[in-house]
């Protein structure tokens, strides 16, 4: 099912027989629906008894029931279930509703379910394609409005679904792929996402989440092919290449992961989003004044919606270039934007504190940052050691100690607390959390460490 060697899968499934696993058994179920065999359907819905898909039974009778012109709704909410499996059979519910053309009913169901279901971003997409193909385009436009971003690419080329019992049943397929994220579910998602494509060969969005499912397993380039069979002007397009971009990086492919991002950035359709992703590639390959750039495209294509957040990018894209004056200048604007923003006042003081900067005013937005955010380990260490450059070890150590004893794999916290320990005399502590911080250090740290390990931190700086 990884590699897409779906006649071999088939003849494994006959080979192991009553031992095939019970994933196995969707597939054949989306083999019966297929081929529109009312008895192969039934059998396979009968394999599906006492397992943990025994749910798909009155979702599919339902599509069957509606395929037939029958009433398909009172038999799904006559089901009696719980949980995560209720609300899927509630949302098949709605969509049947649209089915139908009871608009107000499917309204209602909607709205009820996406205040409650975990899976909200799949039901508002298969609505709206289904609406489509009931002629009710401007709801289905409507269903997908708002500023998340992806919702906007895929709303502006989504297309028309006609409802039919096969058409239901693979969203159903799909929706159960996208709820399987976890490593043991793996092979479970491919599965779903594999027989979604069986019904509905068209279908963008099962792509993408094969795509995402065999990503996770490490299978980088059957990834790739995937999101390639996504063509060009579809719904799911342009989010295809975005996660192309993210499976080059996993793949250690990042020349091409930055080529790839590139492309989408520089594109006439390129947004803010696409430009933000090209400078975190950047960034990854330790290009940081280029990545600076990027964030700065990226700002400027927001116009007035450019809040704090891409001007903190910007400045701390600049400071890691070396380029303190125009960091600075970002930084101010991010903690002009976003005054109570934990994370922009903490880079910012933390950086006047390192560029000599007003040491006051620094520890000022720290000790804010820690009020917001008491329990964050990486403010408290920013706080500490700003009172240890002003010479108060004492209020320094409390802090420091707790950052590190909350996330004792920080190679700077520890390289801190090492220092400050060194500096009220605690000279074999600080030579253990030196040695604690070389362990998870970057290897460009290792040797400042190892000097600070044989002569303590004065010696080191000399």
């Amino acid at each position: 099912m990884a590699a897409g060697d779906l006649a071999l899968a088939h003849r494994a499934v006959a080979a192991l027989g009553a031992d095939a696993p019970n994933d196995a058994k969707l597939l054949l179920l989306a083999d019966a629906v297929k081929n529109g065999s009312p008895a192969a359907v039934d059998k396979a819905l009968a394999s599906l008894d006492k397992t943990p898909f025994d749910f798909f039974v009155p979702a599919v009778r339902a599509w069957q029931d509606f395929g037939r012109g029958g009433d398909p709704t009172a038999g799904l909410a006559a089901t009696a279930r719980s949980g995560a499996i209720q609300h899927i059979l509630l949302e098949q519910r709605a969509l049947i509703l649209i089915a139908r053309n009871d608009i107000p009913g499917a309204a209602k169901a909607l709205s009820a379910e996406l205040r409650g279901s975990s899976g909200g971003l799949d039901l508002r997409y298969s609505a709206a394609e289904l609406l489509m193909g009931q002629g009710n385009d401007a709801l289905a436009h409507e269903l997908l409005g708002g500023p998340d971003p992806e919702v906007a690419t895929v709303r502006s080329q989504l297309r028309a679904v006609k409802a039919t019992p096969m058409i239901g049943i693979a969203r159903l397929y799909t929706r159960l792929a996208a709820d399987l994220t976890d490593s043991g579910t793996i092979p479970i998602a491919i599965t779903l996402a594999r027989s979604a494509l069986i019904l509905d060969p068209q279908d963008g969005r099962a792509r993408l989440l094969l795509a995402a499912a065999l990503e996770r397993q490490g299978a980088h380039d059957r990834a790739l092919t995937v999101l390639g069979e996504i063509a060009p002007g579809t719904a799911y397009h342009t989010l295809a290449q975005s996660i192309r971009v993210e499976v080059l990086r996993a793949k250690d492919d990042v020349p091409a992961a930055i080529a790839a991002a590139k492309a989408l950035a520089e594109a006439p359709d390129g947004d803010a989003d696409s430009a933000e992703h090209y400078g975190n590639m950047l960034l990854i390959a330790n290009r940081p004044l280029e990545a600076a750039v990027a964030y700065e495209m990226a700002r400027d294509r927001l116009g007035d919606d450019a809040g704090w957040a891409v001007w903190l990018q910007i400045g701390s894209a600049y400071d890691k270039a070396g380029r303190w004056e125009l960091a600075r200048a970002a930084l101010e604007r991010a903690v002009t934007l976003g005054p109570d923003q934990a994370v922009a006042l903490n880079y910012y003081g933390y950086s006047l504190i390192e560029h000599g900067g007003d040491a006051a005013r620094a520890v000022a937005m720290l000790e804010k940052a820690n009020a917001l955010a008491p329990n964050q380990p990486a403010i408290a260490d920013s706080l500490g050691w700003a009172y240890f450059r002003r010479g108060d070890a004492d209020r320094a150590l409390p802090l420091l100690e707790s950052a590190g004893a909350a996330s004792p794999v920080d190679a700077e916290i520890a390289e801190h607390l090492g220092d400050v320990y060194w500096a009220v005399g605690r000279r074999y502590e600080a030579r253990y959390a030196w040695k604690a911080a070389r362990v998870v250090a970057k290897p460009d740290a290792t040797s400042r460490l190892d000097a600070k390990i044989l002569n303590g931190p004065a010696r080191t700086r000399s």
